[in-house]
C-alpha cells in the first residue's frame, strides 16, 4: 500500500483519532495528578506544621507564662532546624511579639513585625487542637494560642487552704509557625517529572498496544476488500482468516461462505455448460448418423440379399460358401453397428414407463457373469429397498451392458466387476439455514431423491488427459476394428434422455468408476397404477 494509500486508510483514520484522543486526555490527566498530589503534600505540610506548634505550645507554655525571653529563644534554637520550618513568633497575651527566629532562606523578611490582631483571634479556641491557618504566597502561616491552665480560686488558694477540681484555662500568649513552601514547589517539579516521564512511557506503550489491536481489527476487512475486489476481477480468492466472534469475524465468515457458494455455482454452471456442449455436440453428429444409417442399411440389404441368391446359386462350391459366410458375418457386424447409431442418434422411441432397477439387474445377471467371464468375478451389491424410476429398461439393459464390457476390457488379467445401487437424498435447505453446502450434496444435484448405480473395476483406469473425450462419439483407445468407439456415447446418450447424470472416478492402475444418477419415481396417488405395473416392466 503506498504512503498516500494507508494515510486514507480505515486503519490510519482509526489510529489517528485514538491517539489524538490521548493527546488531548494526557495534558488533563497530568494536571489531575498534579493537582492532587499539591493537595496532598499541602495537607502534609499543614498537618506537620500543627504537630510541631503543639510541641512548641507544650515546650514554651511556662516561659511564656514567665516571659522569659532566653528560655524562649533557646527553646526555639531546637526547632528552627527543622527543614519545613521557615520561622517561628512567639507574642504575649496582648498580641506583641516576645521572640522571633527565623532561618536565612528569606534575609529580605520584615525586620518589625506587626503587632497580632487579637480581635481576629477571638475565636480560636483554648483548646490543644485549636489552629487557624494563613495561606499566603510563598509560606503557610499556623497561629495556636498559648495556654495555661490553673484552679478556679488560685488566688483564694494561696491565702486558705482551699481544694477545688475546677480548673481555669489561660490564654498567656500565641504562637505563629510560618512553614516555607519551597519543599512544596520542589515535590511538584519532582512530580510533574515524574508524571510526565511516566504518561510518556504509558502513552507509547498505549499506542503500540492500540496500534496493535487496530492492526488487528483492520487487518480482516482489508483482507476482505482485497479479496472482494479479486472477486469482482474473477481472479482467485482465497479464503479470510477470522480470528475473532465479533461483527467483523461474522463478516469474514459470510464472505467466506458467499464465495464457497459461488463457487459451487460456477463450477456446477461450468458442468451444465460441458453437458450442453457435449449434447449439442451429439444431437448434430446423431442428426447425420440418423442420415446415412437409414441410407446404409438400404445398402446392406440389398448387399445381403444379392449374398442369399449366391449362396443358392453356389451351395456347391465350398470356396464360394465360405465367401458368402464372411460376408453374412461382416453384415451382421454392420448391422449391429447401424443399430448402435440408430440407439446414439435417439431415433428409436424410449418408451418410458416405471422401472426397478434392482430387477432389471438381476434379470441381467447371467449376462453380465458371461461378459464377465472366468477371470473376473462378478460383485453385484443392490440397494434393499426398490428403486422405481421412469425410463426405458431396454436403454437401462444396453447402459450396463455397455458399461461392464468396457469394465470388463480394461481389466485383461482378471479382475473384481462390481456393480452397486443405492439412493441418495438430498434435502432441501431450510429458510434459517446458513449459507453452505447442502448436506449429503453432490456436484450437480438439487434437492432431491435419486437412484444411484455404480460401475466399478479394479482395472488399468483411466488417463487423466482423455477423461474429457471418453464421451465423445467414436473416440476409443482400442486397437483399430476392435471398437466402434459409439459405447460410452450410447450410454451419454441414454443417461441424457433419462434426464440423469453420470461422473466418473478413475485412478491410473487402480480402476474406474462410473456413477449414473436417475430421479426417483414418487409414489404419488396419481402414479400408483403406473407403479403396480412395475412389475411386468422392471
Amino acid at each position: 500500500m503506498s504512503d498516500r494509500g494507508f494515510r486514507k486508510s480505515f486503519s490510519f483514520r482509526l489510529f489517528r483519532l485514538f491517539a489524538g484522543i490521548m493527546l488531548v486526555l494526557a495534558p488533563i490527566f497530568t494536571l489531575g495528578v498534579i493537582s492532587y498530589q499539591k493537595d496532598r503534600i499541602t495537607a502534609d505540610l499543614i498537618r506537620e506544621g500543627k504537630i510541631i506548634s503543639m510541641l512548641l505550645r507544650n515546650n514554651l507554655r511556662t516561659w511564656v507564662f514567665a516571659e522569659n525571653v532566653d528560655r524562649i529563644r533557646d527553646t526555639l534554637n531546637d526547632v528552627i532546624g527543622s527543614r519545613n520550618i521557615d520561622s517561628v513568633e512567639v507574642y504575649n497575651s496582648k498580641g506583641e511579639i516576645m521572640v522571633r527566629q527565623h532561618t536565612q532562606r528569606h534575609p529580605d523578611m520584615e525586620a518589625a513585625p506587626q503587632p497580632l490582631d487579637i480581635g481576629s483571634l477571638r475565636f480560636l479556641a483554648d483548646d490543644e487542637g485549636s489552629f487557624q491557618v494563613l495561606r499566603k504566597e510563598g509560606t503557610i502561616d499556623i497561629l495556636s494560642p498559648v495556654t495555661m491552665e490553673s484552679s478556679a480560686n488560685a488566688d483564694e488558694a494561696l491565702y486558705f487552704d482551699i481544694k477545688s477540681d475546677q480548673k481555669k484555662i489561660s490564654r498567656i500568649g500565641y504562637l505563629k509557625t510560618r512553614i516555607s513552601k519551597d519543599v512544596l514547589s520542589s515535590e511538584v517539579r519532582r512530580i510533574i517529572i515524574r508524571v510526565t516521564i511516566g504518561f510518556a512511557l504509558a502513552m507509547l506503550a498505549g499506542l503500540v498496544v492500540l496500534y496493535v489491536m487496530v492492526r488487528k481489527v483492520t487487518t480482516p476487512l482489508t483482507d476482505l476488500a482485497e479479496q472482494v475486489r479479486r472477486f469482482g476481477l474473477g481472479e482467485p480468492v482465497e479464503k479470510v482468516s477470522a480470528l475473532t466472534d465479533d461483527e467483523v469475524g461474522r463478516l469474514a465468515d459470510a464472505f467466506n461462505s458467499m464465495a464457497e457458494n459461488l463457487h459451487m455455482r460456477e463450477a456446477e454452471t461450468r458442468a451444465l455448460q460441458e453437458r450442453l456442449k457435449q449434447s449439442e455436440k451429439l444431437e448434430a453428429v446423431g442428426r447425420l448418423a440418423r442420415g446415412i444409417a437409414h441410407d446404409f442399411n438400404n445398402i446392406l440389404s440389398t448387399i445381403q440379399g444379392s449374398v442369399y441368391l449366391l449362396e443358392k446359386k453356389f451351395s456347391d462350391h465350398t470356396m464360394i460358401v465360405n465367401y458368402t459366410s464372411q460376408i453374412q458375418n461382416s453384415l451382421v457386424r454392420a448391422r449391429g453397428l447401424i443399430q448402435s447409431i440408430i440407439i446414439f442418434s435417439k431415433a428409436k422411441t424410449m418408451s418410458r414407463r416405471p422401472v426397478e432397477l434392482n430387477s432389471v439387474i438381476r434379470r441381467l445377471e447371467p449376462a453380465l457373469r458371461t461378459i464377465a467371464g472366468e477371470e473376473v468375478l462378478l460383485d453385484l451389491s443392490l440397494a434393499g429397498n426398490d428403486l422405481v424410476i421412469l425410463g426405458d429398461a431396454v436403454q437401462i439393459e444396453q447402459l450396463i451392458v455397455n458399461l461392464s464390457g468396457n469394465a470388463r476390457d480394461a481389466m485383461p488379467e482378471g479382475g473384481r466387476l462390481s456393480v452397486r445401487t443405492k439412493e441418495l437424498v438430498i434435502p432441501e435447505r431450510s429458510a434459517g439455514e446458513a449459507e453452505g453446502p447442502e448436506p449429503g450434496s453432490m456436484p450437480g444435484y438439487g434437492p432431491g431423491r435419486y437412484a444411484l448405480v455404480e460401475v466399478a473395476d479394479t482395472g488399468i483406469g483411466i488417463d487423466e488427459r482423455i477423461k474429457d473425450k471418453i464421451f465423445e462419439p467414436f473416440f476409443t483407445t482400442r486397437e483399430n476394428g476392435k471398437g466402434t468407439g459409439l459405447g460410452l456415447s450410447i450410454v451419454y446418450g441414454i443417461v441424457e434422455q433419462h434426464q440423469g447424470h453420470i461422473s466418473l472416478e478413475s485412478e491410473k492402475g487402480a480402476g474406474t468408476t462410473f456413477t449414473i444418477s436417475f430421479p426417483l419415481f414418487e409414489r404419488t396417488a396419481k402414479n400408483r397404477i403406473l407403479v403396480s405395473e412395475v412389475g411386468t416392466h422392471g
